[in-house]
């Protein structure tokens, strides 16, 4: 489809941030953006292992960092400042892992699989508001998704609890970030993924 070539046309400013250093302003989410990209598309697949090696660099593997689990924004950030990377890398993560890992090159499949590990832990030390209406959504979807795509019914049922807690407070107090069309986007993002990958089917409902 055409909206995917372009995707990957778009990403090739990410693989050439990737090879120049990487370049200081590299940003961890597009390394899952691009490389989900790349997997829709069939295109380059020997680009995946590099792409997810740079990830795991900028991923906190020390359990006893605050931002275990948890990715730097940027290449040029020395640790985790903003703990909402977790959730937009791992947004295209989970659907990489759905609906890729069996065609991923062995040393991709191994990078990834590593990354979601780690990441799925991120994702739970990660507390966001039910009032932070888009962080939340993505950060529940993440849980669900990922959850049910390792294999690890915990996962998702943590997911599956945080959207109902959302949901609840969506009741009772509406949606916080009114007139906002960025994060209506991305709203709408969240719940479309949940809807369209979800197995869980209340959760399917709730979203729609």
């Amino acid at each position: 489809p055409a909206i995917v070539q372009q995707a990957v046309r778009d990403g090739e400013r990410v693989w050439r941030a990737v090879q120049s250093g990487p370049a200081p302003h590299l940003a961890s989410r597009d390394l899952f953006t691009y490389a989900l990209a790349l997997c829709e598309a069939g295109a380059t697949p020997e680009r995946l292992a590099p792409l997810f090696t740079v990830a795991t660099r900028m991923q906190q593997r020390d359990r006893a960092q605050r931002g275990y689990g948890n990715f730097r924004w940027s290449w040029d950030h020395e640790e985790v400042f903003d703990f909402n990377a977790v959730e937009f890398c791992l947004q295209a993560g989970a659907i990489l892992w759905l609906r890729h890992r069996e065609s991923l090159p062995p040393a991709a499949h191994d990078l990834l699989a590593a990354l979601l590990e780690h990441g799925a832990q991120g994702l739970l030390n990660h507390r966001v508001n039910e009032s932070y209406t888009n962080i939340a959504l993505m950060n529940a979807g993440n849980l669900l998704l990922l959850g049910e795509a390792l294999g690890r019914p915990a996962i998702a049922t943590e997911g599956a609890a945080r959207l109902d807690r959302i949901v609840l407070h969506l009741a009772e107090a509406g949606v916080h970030e009114y007139v906002s069309p960025t994060y209506y986007g991305v709203d709408l993002d969240d719940v479309m993924l949940i809807e369209v990958f979800s197995a869980n089917e209340r959760a399917r409902r709730q979203a729609r």
